[in-house]
């Protein structure tokens, strides 16, 4: 706390720790816009970006060509960059309270390339400061488009591939229905927020080099790493999500997305169950497809809320406290199949409807629930009792040496219709009661090295099925890259 000049150099090699340690500006900031607004416009939208000196609500109106009347947007908070002092696996940028952003999104009409389009903004800050940005003009051009991220980019790129983006903010700020933001192999240790999305035909894609090398860390001080709000269509590819605190990937409102080879990881695999936060969260966000990624060491892997015609296919979820999948309210025509959900501390899956038709809507099979249940005599579950003497799965089993340590799971899964509270041990309970996972399995899926994040799967694995199709996210190892 009483560090001078002299130590704070020391600590320069994260820049976090002397922002959090540097004396706070004594005077008072008026509302003022810092540069001039950023306006990206195509043929499917537009989105306009300013920064100003306070936090500070707004509107925007804009008319196109030969139009009267003035159609008006609210602009949304667009500041997410608060890291705290000390990050566990990457340095974090500094906290930024000199700059505050609003973004204006004009989507759902199409616009006229090589047309003038006007615009105007009114601001108003927490202070009751007012300010006028007169009218201004922009442009929309024609075509869609890809912006380039580069890890060790400088300031001032213009998301070329000769001068790409420094962060990935700045370029979700400009993409546009259509468009692709393509990531670089590095580490990105700052938080992203988006408020719009793409359209059916024309998706926002964020495209990574692949897990291993495009990864976005929050330091396991960043609350939520990725936050979606009314963002429709976007598709995430090739990336890893980790080191955060509440919440890796979150969906609000935001449907018709996609998540395709990703991994999304919140604790150290050997580091026992004190796991928390939620990997992937949805919530009134219908339509997602997820598929071929991996959930591991979190609270739930993927956590779907109010948010029916859900599809899982080939993912793998391992190590969770809570539940590989959990989903609430979200039955409804979703479909759950070839997922390896597996060695989590309470329910491998959680469902939890109002009615039993829509229950009967989902399509669940061709999964492997296999974990380790309790060897107690009884568990307590809400103030309910549950006798467990007798209900051993089918085909109990001991996992090999390379898993580590495993605590074991209360129940291989459980459902919550009508009110009722229905928890199972054994698969074939939960199919007589289900209808469901008629050729699911309850088995060691045989991963290759899972306390190093290796989830390919040995030869003889029981996820390759008698009809050539696989179970989970992992492809099958040959026998000399499996560890023993």
């Amino acid at each position: 706390k009483d560090i001078g000049a002299t130590e704070l150099q020391t600590v320069k090699w994260n820049p976090a720790i002397a922002a959090s340690l540097a004396p706070a500006p004594e005077e008072t900031r008026k509302l003022a816009m810092i540069g001039q607004p950023v306006v990206t416009a195509s043929d499917k939208g537009a989105l306009v970006v300013a920064d100003f000196t306070v936090p500070l609500s707004g509107t925007l109106q804009w008319q196109g060509p030969g139009e009267t009347v003035w159609r008006t947007v609210t602009g949304r908070e667009n500041t997410v960059v608060r890291p705290a002092a000390m990050a566990a696996m990457a340095p974090v940028g500094p906290e930024r309270h000199d700059r505050y952003s609003l973004i204006f999104p004009l989507m759902g009409l199409p616009l006229k390339p090589g047309a003038s389009y006007r615009y105007k903004i009114e601001l108003r800050s927490r202070d009751g400061e007012s300010l006028v940005i007169g009218e201004s003009r922009f442009i929309p051009s024609k075509g869609e488009k890809t912006l380039h991220v580069g890890a060790n980019a400088e300031e001032g790129g213009d998301g070329s591939g000769t001068k790409p983006f420094a962060s990935l903010q700045d370029a979700l700020n400009r993409a546009l229905p259509g468009d692709t933001v393509l990531l670089g192999t590095g580490v990105w240790t700052r938080p992203v927020i988006l408020h719009h999305g793409g359209t059916e035909d024309a998706p926002l894609v964020i495209r990574g080099q692949g897990p291993e090398k495009t990864i976005l860390d929050g330091g396991k001080e960043v609350g939520t790493l990725v936050e979606l709000r009314q963002a429709p269509h976007v598709h995430f590819h090739g990336m890893q999500v980790r080191w955060f605190g509440n919440l890796g990937v979150y969906a609000l409102g935001s449907p018709n997305g996609r998540l395709e080879n990703c991994r999304i990881i919140n604790q150290a695999l050997d580091a026992g169950f004190g796991r928390s936060g939620n990997g992937f969260h949805l919530k009134n966000s219908p339509r997602w497809v997820v598929t071929r990624s991996t959930f591991n060491t979190m609270e739930h892997g993927m956590l779907v809320v109010e948010s029916p015609e859900f599809t899982a296919i080939r993912n793998t979820s391992y190590g969770n406290i809570y539940s590989g999948l959990a989903l609430i309210e979200s039955a409804k025509d979703s479909r759950i199949l070839y997922n390896s959900f597996n060695f989590t501390g309470n329910d491998s899956l959680v469902i939890r409807e109002r009615r039993r038709e829509t229950f009967e809507t989902l399509l669940l099979d061709y999964n492997n629930y296999g974990t380790i249940l309790w060897r107690v005599a009884e568990i307590d579950r809400g103030g309910t009792v549950i006798k467990t003497e007798g209900r051993r799965p089918e085909n109990d089993f001991t996992p090999a040496g390379r898993y580590g340590k495993q605590g074991g799971s209360k129940f291989m899964m459980s459902a919550i219709i009508n009110g009722e509270h229905h928890s199972f041990f054994r698969l074939g309970d939960w199919q007589k009661f289900t209808g469901k996972d008629q050729h699911s399995i309850f088995a060691d899926p045989q991963f290759a090295d899972p306390l190093r994040g290796d989830f390919r799967l040995l030869p003889d694995t029981p996820n390759r099925l008698a009809s050539g199709e696989v179970i989970g996210s992992g492809e099958i190892a040959q026998p000399a890259q499996a560890s023993n």
